[in-house]
């Protein structure tokens, strides 16, 4: 728990020291279409929950992120077995791109970075949790002057093939600190003997200071 809470105190300490342009923080939720795989048998449900998530400003080209999802819900075909999870996300990137702040001008950006992920499950009484240190990569873009989009994925490397979450974000301004956002999501996240994978639709509200 240490080595998750340090990187977050040191990054957070940088940001509030830091000139604030794009800082967000959202509140959402998300019901999600999930297989849940052991060793021998396969189950499927659906799982609902919140996703809190922020994004600060750490000088011009630096961003930390901050991410906090909990969900549960039934995944056998007689909706016995129970199924929870909760997971946490620090990460930092490297952004560049080009943000005019025109008006006629369609703005974009890219971001890499790396983060740390820790997650706990719950599956009928049985519990495990593993802290993972996945790369990140971004982009973000506008569609029209009342419409963007962001792209992102995440992954350990050496453990593609059973950890990985990619997502699609459209983002609509309802004021002029405020936005709706929609998301897609698709993941594989395994830890000890329990796959989790499926994919989610999040919706939220987005407060930007």
């Amino acid at each position: 728990m240490i080595r998750i809470l340090l990187p977050i105190l040191c990054s957070l300490l940088l940001a509030i020291q830091a000139e604030a342009e794009t800082n967000r923080v959202s509140l959402n939720f998300q019901s999600s279409t999930a297989q849940i795989k052991t060793v021998d048998k396969n189950y499927k449900g659906d799982l609902s929950g919140v996703l809190l998530s922020g994004s600060f400003d750490v000088g011009e080209h630096f961003t930390l992120g901050l991410d906090f999802k909990d969900g549960a819900g039934k995944v056998s075909l007689d909706q016995s077995l129970n199924y929870s999870f909760n997971e946490y996300i620090a990460h930092s990137a490297f952004k560049f791109g080009e943000r005019s702040g025109s008006q006629t001008h369609r703005n974009y950006g890219f971001s890499i970075g790396l983060g740390v992920l820790n997650k706990s499950v719950n599956f009928n009484g049985l519990k495990f949790s593993e802290t993972q240190y996945p790369f990140f990569l971004g982009v973000d873009f506008d569609i029209s002057r009342r419409l963007s989009m962001r792209i992102k994925g995440y992954s350990q490397l050496d453990k593609f093939d059973n950890n990985r979450a990619a997502f699609i974000e459209l983002v609509w301004p309802i004021s002029e600190k405020a936005k709706m956002v929609g998301r897609y999501s698709n993941y594989s996240s395994k830890i000890n003997e329990i796959k989790h994978c499926g994919s989610d639709y999040v919706i939220g509200l987005e407060m930007h200071f």
